[in-house]
């Protein structure tokens, strides 16, 4: 009787061990068969059809008040049974600046907008531009810039740098240069046949220099213009001509003096000299004398330090310092040209001050240098040159 039990429990199990065995081969081969795609997949209705089992909860059976078994701080005391979670504190740290290279400037100059977008701590402007040329403003969270125009022939840079904790942000800025010019304000002097001193400003952003020679007068360079000194003419009519150059820039200027009017029966008097007697009021300044020859020579014993002489071919430069005295004063140049010996006498007037005048406005006589008449006691004796 025993055996037949023990032998009837042995296939029992066999039976639950083929059962079991069948049961994966074909589960593992619909899985396998789904992965592959040989077999369809479900139905939206065969999905709705489909019970899944539920998971089992352990709870007191209150809704809402359920203590699950999962891990971490799920709380149950929720309405609804909805789940809490920790919330991560750790704060964000944003630090944009757009746009982060600027356009490059024309040389006119502009403005341009750069917007900065920053969260987790304030941002500030660490270094300004080092040039006075380019301009920066902080507005909010927006910075301006301010470009000058640049009126020079070079090309310009600076840069600033924004900084928000350990980070920062370098602007580079950058400028064309300015296009090179070069225009005298005339191209055409007329001079009078008695001769004299012209002037011609030059407007540039360039080194200029002047080319070319005048026959008739002397061309001179004094920063932004030009003078040109030229004798009298006791002829007809006549013209010169001169360039003004920058780079690949010219110009040029045309100089007529006009002919004489009177027409002497006599050969006229040769002079060495354009005049013998410069003037100058209290502030000084500069006069030209022009000499008949190249070849001259002048003589600087006890010039007075208010004096300045300098030589240019045929052109004597006179300066006079200003005078912050209440006296005339005066001086004797001594110029050996063609072995003849010239005074030019130099008189500059006395400064003017508020007790020099009386009380009617007229200036005070005892200072005042009158009527510019010739002064004869100024001019050393004829003898001395002998």
């Amino acid at each position: 009787m025993e055996n037949k039990l023990t032998i009837e429990v042995k296939r029992i199990r066999f039976i639950a061990l083929f059962m079991s065995v069948l049961t994966i081969i074909f589960v593992g081969t619909e899985v396998y068969a789904q992965k592959l795609g040989t077999l369809p997949k479900k139905t939206q209705a065969e999905k709705e059809n489909s019970v899944e089992p539920k998971k089992a909860e352990v709870g007191n059976g209150t809704k809402g008040n359920n203590t699950g078994k999962k891990t971490g701080k799920n709380t149950g005391n929720n309405k609804g049974g909805k789940k809490t979670h920790n919330v991560n504190t750790k704060q964000t740290f944003v630090f944009e600046v757009e746009p982060e290279t600027l356009p490059e400037f024309g040389s006119n100059g502009g403005t341009a907008t750069i917007k900065v977008k920053s969260k987790g701590g304030q941002w500030k402007i660490s270094s300004n531009p080092s040039d006075s040329w380019c301009r920066i403003a902080k507005d909010g969270n927006e910075i301006r810039v301010t470009v000058l125009k640049n009126t020079s022939t070079s090309p310009r840079k600076d840069s600033f740098t924004i900084k928000q904790g350990s980070k920062s942000k370098t602007i580079n800025i950058q400028q064309d240069a300015a296009q090179g010019y070069m225009y005298p304000h005339t191209n055409n002097i007329i001079i009078s046949a008695e001769g004299g001193v012209k002037e011609v400003s030059i407007a540039s952003n360039l080194d200029w220099l002047t080319s070319g020679k005048l026959d008739f007068g002397t061309i001179l360079k004094e920063k932004d213009k030009i003078v040109i000194v030229v004798a009298k003419n006791d002829g007809p009519e006549r013209t010169g001509y001169f360039y003004v150059k920058a780079n690949n820039l010219e110009s040029r200027i045309k100089v007529t003096q006009e002919g004489s009017k009177v027409k002497s029966p006599m050969p006229p008097i040769e002079k060495n000299i354009s005049t013998n007697r410069l003037e100058y009021d209290a502030s000084g300044g500069t006069q030209y004398v022009i000499l008949s020859d190249n070849q001259w020579y002048l003589s600087y014993s006890n010039q007075p330090s208010w004096i300045k002489t300098e030589k240019d071919n045929g052109v004597l430069v006179v300066t006079v310092e200003p005078n912050k005295s209440k006296f005339l004063r005066s001086h004797s140049l001594i110029v050996t040209i063609n072995g003849k010996k010239e005074l030019i006498d130099i008189i500059q007037e006395s400064k003017q001050t508020k007790n020099d005048k009386t009380s009617s406005g007229k200036q005070n006589k005892r200072f005042s240098v009158g009527p510019r008449q010739p002064h004869q006691n100024l001019r050393l004796p004829i003898s001395s040159f002998k």
